[in-house]
């Protein structure tokens, strides 16, 4: 399984998804479903959504008459019923203007994708891009040994008697941060979609820097910097700064 692949692609097909308008939305939405559906890894994870016992045309008609927006209250439950109305978009069989009628009230075309995105696509997006995340093999150590130290929140290499340097950078404490940006950035109403999927790309490469046996501190610098460019988030980049051992101005 070449993990590596697949989560670029899925974040690079994520991202033209939530950035499409009404122009290549269509086209767009096919290629993520066709990708999501392909690849083996993200099929492990959307098969039994896609077979869920869910009552997609039941909820049309009710989010139709009510003009509000009813999604289940599970994650999971909620990522089946979007999949499910995504590829019957993609089909053709659902008209994705009908459905953001009902839940949306902008009134250009453009607009109405972008807010359709934002309420259904971005969720579905967050959910697999999670599940890919738990099925991330362990990064490989250097050659040696492995021998952890303290609590758990940095490991040294040995090789032969000399030590050499630390990986696993922040252990626990780091991955609490991670997920409390990604949580932050998920509920910040004042950034785009497209804005946010950039955003949770830099949150998953300080993440996958992490794991590397010695980050790359030109490119943690630059995402926290991008980070701590969005208000409220300051705190926890300064923290994710510290147990990187880096500076940001």
């Amino acid at each position: 399984m070449d993990f590596e692949r697949t989560d670029r692609q899925f974040r690079d097909h994520a991202s033209d998804l939530l950035r499409s308008d009404s122009h290549d939305f269509g086209h767009k939405l096919q290629v993520f479903i066709h990708f999501v559906n392909e690849d083996p890894t993200l099929a492990e994870i959307a098969g039994p959504l896609l077979a869920a016992d869910v009552d997609l045309q039941g909820w049309l008609k009710r989010i139709s008459g009510s003009r509000g927006l009813e999604l289940p209250l599970e994650d999971k439950d909620c990522a089946a019923l979007i999949i499910q109305l995504l590829s019957s978009i993609s089909e053709g069989k659902t008209n994705v203007l009908h459905v953001a009628h009902a839940v949306c009230y902008e009134r250009k075309f453009d607009d109405i994708i972008r807010s359709f995105n934002d309420k259904f696509t971005r969720l579905l997006v967050r959910y697999l891009s999670e599940r890919l995340r738990s099925l991330a093999p362990p990064a490989a150590p250097a050659h040696g040994t492995v021998i952890h130290t303290g609590t758990g929140s940095t490991s040294t290499i040995a090789i032969g008697s000399n030590i050499t340097q630390k990986v696993g950078v922040g252990g626990d404490e780091l991955q609490e941060i991670l997920d409390a940006l990604r949580e932050a950035l998920a509920k910040n109403t004042a950034l785009g979609s497209s804005v946010k999927v950039e955003l949770q790309d830099d949150v998953d490469i300080l993440e996958r820097e992490a794991r590397r046996t010695a980050p790359r501190t030109e490119i943690v610098l630059t995402v926290l910097q991008s980070l701590a460019a969005v208000p409220g988030l300051v705190d926890l980049v300064q923290r994710a700064a510290a147990l990187f051992k880096v500076v940001i101005g």
